[in-house]
C-alpha cells in the first residue's frame, strides 16, 4: 500500500485495469500499489497531474 498526496481541491478517480482509484484532497493513505501503478502508466490525466507536482507519492524512509 502506497501513501499519495493530493493538492487538488476536489476529491478525483481514476480508473484502471484493476478497479478505481479515487484521492480525497490532502493524504490518501493505503492506496492499492497495483491500481496505482497501472494508472500511473497508462492515464494520461493522472500523468499530467504528477508531473505539475499536485500529485505525489510519499516516500518512506
Amino acid at each position: 500500500m502506497l501513501t499519495v498526496i493530493s493538492h487538488l481541491e476536489q476529491p478525483i478517480t481514476f480508473d484502471s485495469f484493476f478497479g478505481p482509484v479515487t484521492l480525497q484532497p490532502g493524504r490518501n493513505e493505503n492506496v492499492d500499489e497495483r491500481r496505482w501503478r497501472n494508472c500511473k502508466t497508462h492515464n494520461a490525466d493522472l500523468q499530467a497531474l504528477i508531473k505539475k507536482g499536485l500529485v505525489v507519492v510519499e516516500e518512506l524512509g
